[in-house]
């Protein structure tokens, strides 16, 4: 039986969240153990290998950011020998590159110190750590292809539930090993191969029962398919480039600028938005399959309906972090890492969070630019917005050398400062041009969701002040307070009257199920 499209995207979402919840509860258990047992600037190293490897991975993003749009379009055109080239040639292309880059990248790794300030004592660790790491980046490669069958036909809640189990996995095996073992950090690499095997292996099973109208073989390979995939994601490869310019240098500057215990303080305040931010990435993707098919139909009334959901969605969503980060994060660190400085670790994340805020809402609307291939002039901007950031980064890290924490601050406020700017001009504006809707299209719902930001965060930080202490259980009381009253509030500035009506007509619907049962 076919499930409606807000079925299924709900079931897209909850399941979304499910998996990155696995995830977010890994860190939450393990960050403590490894700080504990190796050092703050052993775990920095974790964030900074996986950030160095994706840099070595620019080169395939050319060649995999547009797959899912022409794979998609030709798919639901019912052009199924042209899907299977498409899929064919990113598939060939990327296993072509991976035998290309993983010799390189166990090269680096050997001699990496020579780059990267390692402490003696971890040099061993780090380096199998990266080993590892670039091995399972092998089976990612090859699972870019095969996992677009769940996007193609809008079931992502199946790739959701292998990332679940995949998580659940990881964590066997670093707990396992963890526990029975000497604490080392190569055993992150360990677990990422093990998960590495199993996506692909049940991926290529998903593939084949999904899209058994695609094939992925050799003969479908064509050069001229891979180079239109590569044209058309160019401007995506200067996008992700300007990414790490803007974001994924963090680390690395921390290192080289400051050193690696302030690059293990600086991972420690970024993980909960990097968190944050990938569960919406990973949320606002739930909607991408909906707008493709829209979109390859010319229903664009239907789009921009589809387009302003998803934002008063993540706007419904968005009050709940950021209002518990503001209000309650010096509790956290107090109680999460005790013995490590909770105040400036308060400030550090709530400098980093500003951001959140206007990017949150908007993330579903950067798949505009993919949708209709029209990258090229976000790419530019993305570029600009990049290149302003590092200058200023590094020029602030050149005026506060010396002072440790100073240099933190400018690591932490330059890039939200800037990328909020960007989100509240370049992005709604220039959307709504490329579809030709209004200018104004898109900033209703995101001035009702900061009024319900501000709100949530001023009665959190008050009701901390008055009713709360630093322990475990007044946090869990402080997070369900501002979960409930940004639920609400929400519900009310945020929602429309017929999404208010679709809610109730679940609730209803739901009731009466269960009542005949």
């Amino acid at each position: 039986m076919q499930r409606s499209h807000n079925k299924q995207l709900f079931i897209n979402l909850v399941s979304t969240a499910i998996s990155y919840a696995m995830g977010l509860g890994i860190t939450f258990f393990l960050t403590p153990y490894v700080v504990s047992h190796i050092g703050i600037d052993a775990y920095g190293f974790l964030g900074l290998a996986n950030s160095i490897i994706g840099y070595t991975l620019l080169v395939t993003v050319a060649l995999n950011s547009m797959m899912g749009r022409f794979v998609s379009i030709k798919y639901h055109e019912g052009n199924f020998e042209e899907a299977s080239r498409f899929i064919s040639s990113a598939f060939w292309a990327n296993t072509f590159f991976s035998l290309l880059m993983v010799p390189m990248l166990c090269v680096f790794t050997i001699y990496m110190d020579i780059f990267v300030d390692i402490p003696q004592r971890l040099d061993t660790d780090v380096k199998g750590l990266f080993l590892l790491l670039v091995l399972s980046t092998f089976f990612s490669l090859a699972t870019n292809a095969i996992n677009i069958s769940t996007f193609i036909r809008n079931r992502l809640e199946l790739s959701n539930i292998r990332g679940i189990i995949s998580n659940i996995l990881r964590a066997a095996i670093l707990v396992t090993t963890f526990s029975l073992f000497t604490p080392h950090l190569w055993y992150f690499g360990f677990a990422a191969i093990i998960c590495s095997v199993y996506t692909t292996i049940t991926y290529w099973r998903l593939y084949n029962r999904l899209t058994p109208e695609l094939s992925i073989r050799f003969k479908f390979f064509s050069i001229s398919h891979a180079i239109q995939l590569i044209k058309s994601g160019a401007w995506n490869l200067l996008s992700q480039l300007s990414n790490i310019l803007n974001q994924g240098l963090d680390l690395l500057l921390a290192n080289v600028f400051i050193g690696a215990t302030a690059m293990g303080v600086l991972s420690i305040v970024k993980a909960i938005p990097l968190i944050v931010i990938g569960i919406f990435g990973a949320l606002c993707g739930n909607f991408a399959p909906r707008y493709v098919e829209l979109y390859a139909k010319g229903d664009m009334v239907g789009l921009r309906s589809e387009l302003l959901k998803s934002i008063r969605i993540m706007g419904l969503f968005t009050a709940i972090p950021t209002a518990i980060i503001y209000g309650y994060s010096d509790i956290f660190f107090s109680v999460w890492l005790p013995g490590q400085d909770s105040d400036l670790l308060y400030m550090l994340i709530i400098i980093s969070c500003i951001g959140m805020n206007f990017a949150l809402p908007y993330e579903s609307l950067w798949y505009i630019f993919t949708l209709t291939n029209t990258v090229k002039r976000s790419s530019i901007n993305l570029i600009e917005y990049a290149s302003a950031t590092i200058i200023l980064v590094i020029l602030g890290l050149l005026f506060t050398h010396g002072n440790d924490i100073a240099g933190l601050f400018v690591l932490c406020s330059v890039r939200t400062i800037l990328g909020a700017i960007r989100c509240v001009t370049f992005l709604p504006l220039y959307g709504a041009k490329v579809l030709s809707f209004k200018k104004s299209t898109f900033y209703p719902p995101l001035v009702h969701n900061l009024i319900v930001v501000l709100i949530a965060t001023v009665a959190s930080i008050l009701f901390k002040v008055l009713f709360l202490s630093k322990s475990w259980s007044s946090l869990i009381t402080g997070a369900a307070f501002s979960t409930i009253l940004a639920v609400s509030l929400s519900y009310i500035f945020v929602l429309t009257e017929s999404d208010k009506q679709y809610i109730k007509a679940k609730i209803i619907h739901r009731h009466a199920a269960n009542t005949s049962n």
